[in-house]
Protein backbone atom coordinates (compact mmCIF):
# COMPACT_ATOMS: atom_id res chain seq x y z
CA UNK A 1 0.00 0.00 0.00
CA UNK A 2 1.50 3.57 -0.89
CA UNK A 3 0.25 4.66 2.71
CA UNK A 4 -0.05 3.55 5.86
CA UNK A 5 -3.31 5.82 6.34
CA UNK A 6 -4.86 3.97 3.46
CA UNK A 7 -3.81 0.69 4.84
CA UNK A 8 -5.71 1.41 7.80
CA UNK A 9 -8.75 3.27 6.48
CA UNK A 10 -9.54 -0.52 4.97
CA UNK A 11 -8.59 -2.74 7.86
CA UNK A 12 -11.73 -0.22 9.22
CA UNK A 13 -13.92 -1.76 6.82
CA UNK A 14 -14.99 -4.63 8.81
CA UNK A 15 -12.73 -7.56 9.70
CA UNK A 16 -12.75 -10.04 7.04
CA UNK A 17 -9.54 -11.96 6.51
CA UNK A 18 -10.48 -13.03 3.25
CA UNK A 19 -10.63 -9.40 1.77
CA UNK A 20 -7.43 -8.14 3.62
CA UNK A 21 -5.89 -11.21 1.99
CA UNK A 22 -7.41 -10.27 -1.70
CA UNK A 23 -5.97 -6.52 -1.07
CA UNK A 24 -2.70 -7.76 0.23
CA UNK A 25 -2.70 -10.20 -3.15
CA UNK A 26 -2.92 -6.71 -5.33
CA UNK A 27 -0.11 -5.20 -3.48
CA UNK A 28 1.81 -8.08 -3.97
CA UNK A 29 2.05 -7.39 -7.61
CA UNK A 30 4.42 -4.58 -7.67
CA UNK A 31 4.90 -0.88 -6.48
CA UNK A 32 2.04 1.77 -7.07
CA UNK A 33 -0.95 0.09 -6.09
CA UNK A 34 -2.89 1.71 -3.11
CA UNK A 35 -6.55 1.04 -1.07
CA UNK A 36 -9.35 3.16 0.23
CA UNK A 37 -12.25 2.50 1.70
CA UNK A 38 -15.32 3.10 0.17
CA UNK A 39 -18.46 2.25 2.68
CA UNK A 40 -18.18 -1.35 3.22
CA UNK A 41 -16.02 -1.95 -0.01
CA UNK A 42 -12.36 -1.47 0.01
CA UNK A 43 -11.19 -0.23 -3.63
CA UNK A 44 -7.84 -0.83 -4.40
CA UNK A 45 -6.19 0.90 -7.70
CA UNK A 46 -2.51 2.19 -9.55
CA UNK A 47 -3.43 4.61 -11.95
CA UNK A 48 -6.95 3.86 -12.02
CA UNK A 49 -9.41 1.56 -10.08
CA UNK A 50 -9.06 -1.48 -10.75
CA UNK A 51 -10.85 -3.79 -7.97
CA UNK A 52 -13.27 -3.57 -5.85
CA UNK A 53 -13.67 -5.92 -2.74
CA UNK A 54 -17.39 -5.85 -1.22
CA UNK A 55 -18.32 -7.90 1.76
CA UNK A 56 -21.39 -10.48 0.92
CA UNK A 57 -24.15 -10.93 3.64
CA UNK A 58 -23.19 -14.69 3.85
CA UNK A 59 -19.72 -14.15 4.74
CA UNK A 60 -18.42 -14.02 1.07
CA UNK A 61 -17.06 -11.36 -1.30
CA UNK A 62 -17.63 -9.94 -4.26
CA UNK A 63 -14.62 -8.82 -6.49
CA UNK A 64 -15.50 -5.98 -9.27
CA UNK A 65 -12.29 -5.86 -12.12
CA UNK A 66 -11.93 -3.43 -14.26
CA UNK A 67 -10.36 -4.67 -17.77
CA UNK A 68 -9.80 -1.61 -19.72
CA UNK A 69 -7.71 -3.59 -22.38
CA UNK A 70 -10.44 -6.56 -22.65
CA UNK A 71 -10.85 -9.26 -19.50
CA UNK A 72 -9.22 -12.67 -19.49
CA UNK A 73 -10.97 -15.80 -20.24
CA UNK A 74 -11.95 -17.74 -17.29
CA UNK A 75 -15.34 -19.36 -16.19
CA UNK A 76 -15.99 -17.33 -12.93
CA UNK A 77 -16.06 -13.62 -14.73
CA UNK A 78 -19.66 -12.43 -14.78
CA UNK A 79 -19.30 -9.43 -17.52
CA UNK A 80 -21.01 -6.47 -15.74
CA UNK A 81 -23.68 -3.62 -17.70
CA UNK A 82 -20.78 -1.33 -16.78
CA UNK A 83 -18.09 -3.43 -18.30
CA UNK A 84 -16.12 -4.51 -15.73
CA UNK A 85 -16.41 -8.11 -14.34
CA UNK A 86 -17.64 -9.67 -11.15
CA UNK A 87 -16.34 -12.79 -9.46
CA UNK A 88 -18.30 -13.98 -6.49
CA UNK A 89 -16.14 -15.91 -3.78
CA UNK A 90 -17.72 -17.94 -1.18
CA UNK A 91 -16.66 -17.05 2.43
CA UNK A 92 -15.94 -21.57 2.45
CA UNK A 93 -13.76 -21.89 -0.35
CA UNK A 94 -11.00 -19.03 0.74
CA UNK A 95 -7.97 -21.10 -0.05
CA UNK A 96 -8.98 -22.34 -3.43
CA UNK A 97 -10.13 -19.70 -4.23
CA UNK A 98 -7.22 -16.77 -3.86
CA UNK A 99 -5.76 -19.25 -5.60
CA UNK A 100 -8.14 -18.98 -8.66
CA UNK A 101 -8.06 -15.55 -8.41
CA UNK A 102 -4.01 -14.62 -8.50
CA UNK A 103 -4.18 -14.36 -12.29
CA UNK A 104 -7.32 -12.34 -12.30
CA UNK A 105 -6.02 -9.51 -9.77
CA UNK A 106 -2.67 -10.13 -11.87
CA UNK A 107 -4.31 -9.11 -15.45
CA UNK A 108 -6.11 -6.30 -13.35
CA UNK A 109 -2.93 -4.80 -11.70
CA UNK A 110 -0.64 -5.07 -15.17
CA UNK A 111 -3.84 -2.90 -17.38
CA UNK A 112 -4.03 -0.36 -15.13
CA UNK A 113 -1.06 0.87 -14.29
Amino acid sequence: MTGSGAHEAGMEVGSSALRDAVVEMTHAQGEGASSRAEGASVVVSRRTDFLRVSPRADGGLDLTFSYPSGAPVHPRLEPQPDGTHLVRVSASDVDADLLALEPLIEAAYAQNG
